[in-house]
This record gives structure tokens, sequence and C-alpha cells, in this order.
């Protein structure tokens, strides 16, 4: 089964049972690794009900996209969409 994320721009943003996951970078650079590992290393940890990924920038939104929707990172979250706007 693979695990819901949602991509938000708001740092306090919570859903209960899901975790959250703050980028301190850009994800289709600097921060592409450290997604895959923190990311990884929260399912394992937590095993939460989903995952709210927060990028200061909603810019990055479509790239942070693409890095979820490729693997090895497809085969185990599932994008269920991004904050409007």
């Amino acid at each position: 089964m693979k695990v819901p994320i949602e991509l938000v721009s708001d740092a306090g943003a919570r859903r209960e049972g899901w975790a959250v996951l703050a980028l301190p970078g850009c994800p289709c650079c600097t921060a592409r690794v450290e997604l895959q590992v923190s990311l990884a290393r929260l399912l394992r940890a937590q095993r939460p009900e989903g995952v709210l990924v927060v990028v200061p920038d909603r810019e990055h939104f479509p790239a942070l996209a693409r890095a979820l929707r490729e693997r090895p990172l497809a085969d185990y979250v599932e994008l269920m969409g991004t904050e409007p706007g």
C-alpha cells in the first residue's frame, strides 16, 4: 500500500494520523537526495497514514511533484494533490 502525500507551504499544517516533513531546500536541486532519505526514514519509523510535505516556496511544488512521481519514491508514495493557488 502506498502512503498518500500532500504538498503544503504552511509549516503549521497538521492532519490527524499524518506526519509532517519539512524540506529545508529546493527539492529539485539541493534537497532531492535529502527528500528521498528523509521520507524513507519517516515512513519506516512512524508508519503514518499520510505525509504532509512542507515546502516554504510554492514555486518548488512542480519539481517536488515530479520527484514524488519518479522511482524510487513512486513505489512507496502516492501524490494526492497540492494546496490550491
